[in-house]
């Protein structure tokens, strides 16, 4: 590296902007033009420079609001002459006109008024009858009452100085301004020239600073003209650029959802980067030829990232915007914010991703000029109430003056000053000390709690440690997590090992309970009753039949049938004669069932004679239970000698794939007999040993059908739910009490409409005691009203099919807040980013279940099996695999794990798994469809719906009026259409992106303006529409987001 390069990585970011303007000064770029002084140098009206007028709009939108307030306090100590003090702070407001500015609108453009000098009176606090810990007390809620008093920008002044004195040699100095005339460089100079000029008048001399050359209303006019024509199109074409495509939000893991009005309420954590860290990171950014801050937006950025699961982030930073040398010693609102997008890929190296880094801020620097309240009116990005604008989150190595206090005969100590606000979700501030690095994590309060914040730190404080350790390490190898915390995700929260029985099949379990309890009711259906020696009885006649058709081991025989007896007793001869089970609802379309039948080339169906007919099919061998059962039972009742292992196929379940393709899962008795045996282990009903009325509720097509069926495995009763109360409520509820039934299995969607039945009433004594929720998210409203049932005992089970049912299980009444909990036994769930690695708690990523409820793989689809079922890296056993579910989630602090949705654009619907971009295409083959978007929502809490947004082709809009059916897969109906583009364009566009993501409803009749980033349009448009029609102006109900400083 050659010395120029050398010293150029040792220059802070402010001088590599102004070197970086120089060089294009020197090759004929066109530079910023001298600030002239206004044409009336004694004019009290100014307009607005583009900052300040985006924090006055703020402020006649939320009155009052104290958010940007910038407070500091010093201590002094020794004999202070308070009059001269004050005498020393007048003079230096009468030097500044920004300090005696106030802001007001003149038909209707907000104004900056430049008062005529008058004394600022300084209020002495005296406190020195207090005792001492009451007095530091008093000082710092004194400060924080300060810092949250709102000042009043049309009345002004905008500065406030209290004096507190705790006795005769001890006082606390406290300045506050509003942040539309200073900002932190500001305050570093307002103290300095008070103390230059207070150390003159001290000695009995005048003032020693010389007359300003301009003042701040002179740059405000001149940036207005400046920034117009070629010179924005040339700054604006860069940033267009930088920031096209970039994500509106980054969608950082919150322990709180975002509110729709955030309140702004924030706290802080401090670090500190000890000297070793500070050495290598100094180190680093020498070698690879950056600087401090850009080495350390780096790590920030990619830390970022790693959390929200992307490989960019936005992240604000502000830059004096003290450009030209005779603005360095005005005090004023320059400060501008720089929205550095940081990208890399997964593979870079570190030096790769400082040396894009680097890029960006060179860039960025080059183009400082624009305003970033300009910058957001001209790209016009995605708005929302809830967040700010291009980037929510903010990164600050303090680099204004170290400006000091200088008194004579005084000793001067900086108190820090805590505010309790927090623009942003997170805003990262270091400064750099001569040994160490000093940080504050600052965070909203609506989001955040403390312990993942500081969890966050640790995190940022080991990803520098890991850059540090070189150059050429690859970003997907530097790791997040201690190895306590690797630990922890990776085995200690997946101590699941249990014993089970290995050895044993599902249907040799059930008949060792038989044997154990041959007269205990098994199975109930209607006025049909069987005991466990009956059931048995019945499937060893129709297994033997079953064999000699060919059916064992690995044979796959059809199932269809209606709820019966029959169906139960089928399922059980088919495990009995050694064979697999493929069940078909009957409720299923034709096409869908002949499709499964011929993807798992079945040669056996066992059915009944009315379902017959529904499947012509040639080559598949009918077995019609009820037209043969004289056949059936002419065969011994007596257990088969089985040659079926556990590692043996039990049965075939094809996900929902209503639209699409769908596969068949091929599941082992061992993954069934492991299931039984978590479940006597999980759910609190079947530990105790006591025979239960257990609800087959699920179709057989469902896996959730499964683990009913295996509780007659544990001596409980089974009892067949008839179709027709599975649907209304009333007459489902109505059933379950009157049958008694103690466990039920059902969806989120079926429990809304049992809750508005009157499940959870208090009174009812018949109610189901413990009721299994699976197949969908239980909504946070449901979850809290069936953590407070009295009755019943609510379970959230999540797993997919190809994991055998369930994974992980958690009691709803022992949570305070919707989870999926933890893995069931001898079940490991990872959650892993892209690169298969682990996610510390709090961060989402995707879900990956191994163990022993994995199925065997995809029925004939070997590569989609292995694309799926992956080697599980983490295993101590050979061949052990992980299975790749497609489902989000985190990991909570205590182990339990938070669903957060799918990776892609699958959902789930009353158990169906969905795919929305095939109903998309099949929307878009209609003549009549030009463009369709598919949807799932929730408009009404429990309600969730497919919902379908169409665009008509002009030339077949008439056809499309008239309701022609769409030929959708699988005999699918539109149930509902949109009237035309227009209702599209509003509801899709408008309303969704806009409105109802953010909870905000709009009646008949309301009027909304949507003014974007346009402050001037819409402040002109109020005040004129105000002033013609005599009207009030209600501010407060007018819904904007605020952008950062």
């Amino acid at each position: 590296m050659s010395n120029t390069s050398e010293n150029i990585a040792h220059l802070s970011a402010e001088k590599l902007a102004l070197l970086s303007r120089r060089l294009k000064q020197k090759r004929g770029a066109k530079g910023p033009t001298a600030i002239p002084k206004r044409d009336d140098a004694q004019a009290t009206r100014a307009p607005l420079s583009f900052a300040q007028q985006r924090l006055w709009f703020i402020e006649q939108l939320e009155p009052g609001i104290a958010l940007y307030n910038i407070p500091s306090a010093t201590r002094v100590t020794g004999p202070l002459d308070v009059a001269w003090l004050q005498a020393a702070l007048n003079e230096v407001i009468r030097r500044h006109e920004v300090l005696r500015t106030r802001f007001t609108a003149i038909d209707g453009q907000p104004v900056q008024i430049i008062d005529p000098f008058r004394d600022l009176e300084v209020p002495l606090v005296d406190l020195s009858v207090l005792p001492p810990p009451e007095c530091e007390s008093f000082i710092k809620h004194f400060g924080t009452a300060e810092t949250l008093r709102p000042f009043d920008l049309e009345r002004g002044p905008l500065l406030r100085v209290t004096l507190l004195r705790l006795d005769r040699a001890d006082h606390v100095l406290l300045f506050t301004m509003h942040h539309i005339i200073s900002d932190a460089w500001s305050i570093g100079l307002l103290v300095t020239e008070v103390g230059t000029v207070y150390s003159a008048f001290l000695a009995n001399q005048f003032s020693p600073l010389s007359e300003l050359q301009i003042q701040y209303a002179d740059y405000a006019a001149w940036q207005r003209e400046w920034l117009s024509g070629p010179v924005l199109d040339q700054q604006l074409r860069y940033w267009r650029e930088q920031l096209e495509g970039a994500p509106a939000e980054l969608a950082l893991p919150a322990d709180r959802r975002r509110p729709v009005s955030p309140t702004h309420r924030g706290a802080r954590a401090d670090f500190k980067l000890d000297p070793e860290l500070t050495t290598a990171l100094r180190e680093l950014s020498q070698s690879e030829g950056v600087t401090l801050f850009m080495t350390l937006l780096a790590g920030w950025a990619l830390l970022l990232g790693r959390h929200a699961g992307v490989n960019e982030a936005t992240v604000g930073s502000p830059i004096a915007g003290r450009s030209k040398p005779e603005l360095e010693e005005l005090i004023g609102f320059f400060v501008n914010t720089l929205a550095l997008r940081v990208k890399w890929e997964n593979n870079w190296t570190v030096a790769e991703l400082l040396s894009a880094v680097k890029e960006v801020c060179l860039g960025a620097y080059s183009h400082q000029e624009m305003p970033f309240e300009k910058l957001v009116e001209e790209l016009q990005p995605e708005r929302s109430l809830s967040r700010t604008p291009l980037f929510q989150v903010a990164f600050i190595l303090q680099n204004a003056p170290a400006r000091s206090l200088t008194l004579p005969g005084l000793e001067l100590h900086a108190i820090e000053t805590e505010s309790a606000a927090s623009i942003f979700d997170l805003t990262l501030t270091m400064a750099e000390n001569e040994d160490d690095i000093v940080g504050a994590l600052v965070y909203a309060v609506d989001l955040f709690e403390h312990t993942t914040v500081a969890r966050i730190t640790q995190r940022f404080e080991m990803l520098l440690r890991s850059m540090t350790a070189g150059p050429n390490s690859r970003l997907c190898d530097l790791p997040l997590l201690t190895e306590a915390e690797r630990d922890q995700v990776l085995y200690e929260w997946n101590e699941t090992a249990a014993p089970f029985a290995t050895k044993q099949c599902v249907h040799q379990l059930f008949e060792a309970q038989a044997d154990r309890t041959p007269d205990a009711l098994a199975l109930v259906f209607g006025k049909q009753a069987l005991t466990y020696r009956e059931l048995n009885q019945r499937a060893n006649q129709l297994a033997r039949y079953l064999q000699e058709s060919g059916v064992g081991p690995e044979v796959l025989v059809g199932l269809l049938m209606d709820r019966s007896t029959e169906l139960v007793v089928s399922v059980l001869a088919i495990l009995k004669a050694g064979g697999a089970y493929l069940p078909l609802d009957p409720y299923y379309p034709t096409p869908r069932m002949q499709q499964m039948l011929t993807g798992s080339a079945v040669r056996i169906l066992l059915t009944q004679s009315h379902l017959a007919e529904r499947l012509p099919v040639d080559e598949v061998l009918l077995v019609k239970v009820d037209a043969e059962q004289a056949e059936i039972a002419r065969h011994s009742e007596e257990n088969l000698s089985s040659q079926t292992s556990p590692g043996n196929a039990a049965y075939v379940i094809y996900t929902s794939g209503s639209t699409g393709q769908p596969n068949g899962i091929v599941v082992q008795h061992r993954s069934v007999v492991n299931l039984w045996s978590a479940l006597r282990d999980a759910i609190a009903a079947y530990r105790d040993g006591r025979p239960l009325r257990v609800g087959l509720n699920g179709s057989l097509a469902f896996d959730t059908s499964v683990k009913q069926i295996i509780q007659l495995l544990s001596g409980h009763t089974l009892q067949v739910l008839p179709e027709e109360v599975r649907t209304d409520g009333q007459a489902m509820l109505a059933y379950l009490r009157q049958q008694r039934i103690e466990v039920l299995d059902c969806t989120p969607s079926q429990l809304n409409i049992l809750r508005d039945a009157g499940l959870l009433d208090a009174a009812d004594e018949a109610a189901p005691v413990h009721l299994l929720v699976g197949g969908e998210p239980i909504s946070e409203a449901l979850w809290q009203s069936l953590a407070g049932a009295e009755k019943t005992t609510f379970y959230n089970v999540y797993g997919p099919t190809e994991c055998t049912v369930d994974a992980t299980a958690c009691a709803i009444r022992l949570c305070d807040s919707a989870n999926i909990g933890r893995p069931l036994n001898n079940v490991r769930v990872y959650i892993l980013d892209n690169d298969l690695q682990p996610v510390p708690a709090g961060v989402a990523g995707e879900i990956h279940i191994g163990g022993e409820g994995l199925a065997r793989g995809y029925l004939d689809r070997p590569e989609l099996t292995a694309a799926k079922f992956r080697p599980d890296p983490f295993a101590t056993e050979a061949g052990a695999r992980l299975y790749q579910t497609g489902d989000l989630a985190r990991f909570l602090p205590d182990g339990r794990i938070e669903f957060l949705g799918r990776a892609d654009d699958q959902v789930k619907l009353r158990g169906y798994r969905i795919e929305l971009t095939d109903i998309e295409l099949a929307l878009a083959k209609h003549p009549s469809v030009r463009e369709a978007v598919v949807l799932a929502r929730e408009d009404v809490p429990g309600d969730k719906r497919l919902a379908a947004y169409v665009v008509p082709h002009p030339v077949f809009a008439p056809t499309f009026e008239g309701r022609q059916r769409y030929r959708l897969p699988n005999e699918l109906a539109v149930v509902h259409l949109n009237k035309n583009e227009a209702d599209f364009l509003y509801a899709e566009v408008f309303e969704r992106h806009a409105y109802l993501r953010h909870g905000i409803t709009l009646r008949e009749g309301d009027c909304v303006f949507d003014v974007g980033a346009n402050i001037g349009l819409f402040t002109l448009f109020a005040s004129q529409h105000v002033a013609r029609e005599g009207l009030r102006f209600r501010a407060e109900s007018v819904r904007v987001r605020s952008a950062p400083p």
